[in-house]
């Protein structure tokens, strides 16, 4: 169960590396005038158009290190989707499809609010539904090589498996005080893996089902970590998935 954060493998994210690909911006002003300071703070140019068919004559110009797009309010002109109520977009599947493919966010106030719109931007494609410059910062920043796991030894065991494909280190603690702690004071962090936990020192929920401390204070940090929690039983039942969620 993944936290607000980006939907790709670490090694494909952001600044990692010594790529000059800039940004291609379908938006408004206000949005693209966002876009503009992040990447001016980043060294990165932008392109910026304001209809669909100029977005995607601009994508096989790249290289791209993202492709930022509105959803759009005007029919033939602007609009991301292809159909209305539908999933598929022309301009994510063409971005895509470019070798190496950029990241695609979706910048809409309206996705973050509605699950619905998030969830078909998600499906067409988009590696981050965003409505402000924190939200495309943590996109396009890479993570830092180190995650933190909270959990027992056999799922630090699979954590340390994948880590070690992408060459980060994982440090280990076994209750939430001492991670809180480390999320605090030992950082920066890449990600942070918690199970639910099995015993008051462990937990990662408070008093209160839906509310985590632990989730919270991670969110709080920028660029943020990508937030997992690690849990068969939130992977079984929706109502414990989305309690992970709304935390």
């Amino acid at each position: 169960i993944m936290g607000a954060g980006a939907s790709h493998a670490p090694s494909g994210r952001g600044f990692g590396g010594a790529s000059t690909a800039g940004i291609l911006c379908l938006a408004g002003a206000e949005t693209t005038g966002t876009v503009r300071q992040v990447a001016q703070n980043y060294g990165l140019p932008v392109t910026a158009v304001t209809t669909l068919e100029d977005a995607m004559a601009q994508i096989p110009k790249g290289p791209w290190m993202a492709v930022v797009a509105a959803l759009g309010t005007r029919r033939g002109v602007d609009l991301l989707f292809d159909r209305s109520g539908r999933s598929e977009s022309s301009l994510i599947l063409a971005a895509k499809q470019l070798e190496p493919p950029p990241l695609v966010a979706v910048f809409s106030w309206t996705a973050c609010e509605k699950k619905n719109v998030s969830s078909r931007c998600r499906r067409a494609g988009a590696d981050g539904v965003i409505c402000s410059a924190e939200g495309l910062i943590d996109l396009l920043v890479a993570p830092a090589p180190r995650i933190l796991c909270l959990a027992g030894e056999e799922t630090t065991a699979t954590v340390k498996s994948v880590a070690s494909t992408f060459n980060y280190t994982v440090v280990r603690v076994s209750t939430n005080q001492d991670a809180l702690d480390q999320v605090c004071n030992k950082g920066p962090w890449g990600a942070v893996v918690a199970a639910l936990g099995t015993t008051p020192a462990d937990l990662i929920f408070d008093g209160a089902a839906d509310r985590s401390t632990l989730i919270s204070t991670v969110k709080k940090l920028q660029p943020s970590p990508t937030m997992v929690v690690f849990s068969h039983t939130a992977c079984k039942y929706s109502g414990m998935a989305q309690a992970c969620t709304d935390a």
